[in-house]
Parts: structure tokens; C-alpha cells; sequence
């Protein structure tokens, strides 16, 4: 199951963010099959719980697995040059896209192993450093554990803090592939504020970096932190945690500040999942508006944003009633669940 397991995550490198969703959803049935087997939950792996999890129309898992167990190969990867399978590989780590990925071939590089003695970028480093952990999914009970843990060193920090953790999670599925958090503050209104020297120029809100910063040192005093952070910006931090147990792996996260009294629009975009986000910023195409992560509003010249917001909204209750879309619960925003009732399909 792992060989399988690599090949999706191969597949998803080759075809691309656009291409690969039908083997990103394979991959997270069939993580969580073999994560119960090695945990003891389930048993010795069988046929019948990839029956139960792999539906017979799920072409993408089945056509996988028959090659890797029937000729051992999967023909869209195994068919490849080497050139072309280090170019997949090096996709996988963070921070690598197809460009780098092909600067490092042209450099000789055809190895994950040789890659270590390339000139990476901090983050590039870590990341291959912690390819297989954070390619491991992120059990349910684990994320939940982080949880109350990265809750504790928000309001450590500022009792007024506030969090939540958003992405997959919050629409209730077994596993996640990061922790994704946003973070609001009463104080902070705006993410940017007119600089005192010079209004016409916008700074980044000094109070939300000041808040990341004591953040990122809380986490530090905790040794939480699995290694250096993958970045660090006025307004957003990314890295990796580890929990203190043996054997614990390193987790992916994101901290992102939301303006206070919008901070639903960031809820909901985060919170998706793509195919209603795109339902509904085309709900407010319709009407003239731009709908993104900050608010809505009329739209620019090319549509791409708004000009000025129309909408306070504290609760995502708001923004579905003022486009007239049906309230859906977070465990209810998944495609198979939300399409029949608003009516909305695939192209």
C-alpha cells in the first residue's frame, strides 16, 4: 500500500493542482486503510477494506493498484525518463515547482538523495528534510490534540486571541494534510493601516505582527516547533510542530490573521471546500461583486477583487444569506453532499 500511496502522490506532482483531484481524493481513502492497519485499529490490511473505501467507479484508485500489484509499474510514471521522474519527485517538497524542479535536473540532479546536495533555499531544505512526514496524512484525533494545544499558546499569549482551524477539519473528515489556522484579534480591523509618515502608503497591521511574533516565541519556549519556520511575514507564518511523544511526526501549519469584524469571509474561503468557493464567488460575479477571503464588494476593472467592501460579517450565516445561497454546516461542504441541494455539477 505504500508503493501505492507513492504513486498517487507522483500522479498528483505530474497532473498538476487542476488535473490531480481525483488522485488526491484515492490517496486520502487509501491513507486511512493503512494508517488503521499500522496503528492496530484495523487489522492485517485486506481486500475487503479497499473495497469499502475504493468505489467501483473510482477508476483512478483501481487502475493504480492493478498496475502496482499485476506488473509492478505504473505506466504514466514507470514510462517516464529519468529525467522526467526526478522532475515529478522534486515537485513533492515544498517550495519546489516545475521551474526549480527543472533548473535542478539541468544541474545534474536526478535523486531525492542527490537533491540534499543541491543549493536549496531554507525552506526548500526543510522541506525535503520532512518530505515523508508531511506527506503523511494527519489523523483526525491528532489535529484535534493540536488543537487544544495551539489554542492554549494563542491565549497565552493574548486572551483575547482568537482561532480556529479551518481546511478539511472543519468540514469533518478522518484526515487532514495541515493544520491551517486563522487568527483574529478585536483590535485588529484591518490587516493593513496608512502608515503615519505617509497615509497614501499602507503598512501591514503592527498589532497582528506583533501577535505572530510572541506567537512563533511561545511555540519556541514550548520546543513545539519541529524546525525553523518556512516563513514568516507581517501577517502570516508558515512551519512545522511536532508533538512531544516518540516517534511523533512533523505537522504543516498555517497561521493567518483575519480582519476582526470580516473574519467569516476567511472562514468560509479556507474552509471551502473548491467547488463551493467557486459556486459562490460566481454567485457574486453575477450580481457585479468580488467575492474573496477579506469581503465583497463591487469589483474592479478585470473582476479580480473588490474596490470596497459591502459587508461586515462576523458569522458565515451572513454572507450566505446575502447571496441568496442555502446555509450549509461545515461537515456539510463536501461536493457529494452540498451538489444535489444547490444543484450545482462538475464541469
Amino acid at each position: 500500500m505504500k508503493a501505492v500511496l507513492n504513486d498517487l502522490r507522483n500522479m498528483q506532482a505530474l497532473r498538476g493542482p487542476s488535473s490531480s483531484r481525483e488522485y488526491k481524493v484515492a490517496e486520502r481513502r487509501l491513507f486511512r486503510v493503512q494508517h488503521e492497519s499500522e496503528i492496530g485499529e484495523g487489522g492485517p490490511l485486506t481486500v475487503r477494506q479497499v473495497i469499502q473505501l475504493l468505489k467501483p467507479d473510482d477508476s483512478v484508485g483501481w487502475t493504480i493498484i492493478k498496475q502496482r500489484l499485476l506488473q509492478n509499474r505504473v505506466d504514466a510514471i514507470d514510462s517516464l525518463s529519468k529525467e522526467d521522474r526526478a522532475r515529478v519527485m522534486f515537485q513533492r517538497v515544498y517550495g519546489i515547482g516545475a521551474t526549480k524542479a527543472e533548473r535542478f535536473v539541468q544541474a545534474g540532479f536526478l535523486t531525492l538523495e542527490q537533491l540534499r546536495d543541491a543549493c536549496l533555499e531554507r525552506a526548500q531544505r526543510i522541506g525535503l528534510e520532512h518530505l515523508d512526514d508531511v506527506e503523511c496524512l494527519i489523523p483526525r484525533s491528532e489535529s484535534e490534540q493540536w488543537r487544544e494545544i495551539l489554542l492554549d499558546v494563542f491565549h497565552t499569549v493574548d486572551p483575547q486571541l482568537g482561532a480556529e482551524l479551518l481546511g478539511s477539519f472543519r468540514r469533518g473528515d478522518h484526515y487532514s494534510s495541515d493544520l491551517d489556522f486563522v487568527l483574529f484579534h478585536p483590535s485588529v480591523v484591518d490587516m493593513r493601516i496608512p502608515r503615519p509618515s505617509d497615509p497614501n502608503k499602507l503598512d501591514a497591521n503592527p498589532l497582528a505582527s506583533e501577535l505572530l511574533t510572541a506567537v512563533v516565541a511561545e511555540l519556541t519556549r514550548r520546543n513545539l516547533l519541529a524546525d525553523k519556520l518556512l516563513q514568516h511575514g507581517p501577517l502570516a507564518v508558515k512551519g512545522l510542530v511536532r508533538l512531544p511523544d516518540p516517534g511523533a511526526k512533523a505537522r504543516r501549519f498555517d497561521l493567518n490573521f483575519a480582519p476582526f469584524n470580516r473574519r467569516a469571509f476567511y472562514t468560509l474561503a479556507k474552509t471551502g471546500d473548491s467547488d463551493l468557493m467557486m459556486h459562490m464567488r460566481a454567485k457574486a460575479r453575477a450580481r457585479g461583486w468580488a467575492l474573496n477571503e477579506y469581503g465583497i464588494g463591487p469589483a474592479n476593472e478585470n473582476g479580480s477583487a473588490w474596490t470596497e467592501n459591502v459587508l461586515e460579517a462576523t458569522d458565515e450565516r451572513q454572507i450566505f444569506q446575502f447571496l441568496g445561497v442555502p446555509w450549509l454546516e461545515p461537515e456539510e461542504r463536501s461536493f457529494a453532499i452540498y451538489a444535489p441541494r444547490l444543484r450545482i455539477t462538475r464541469s
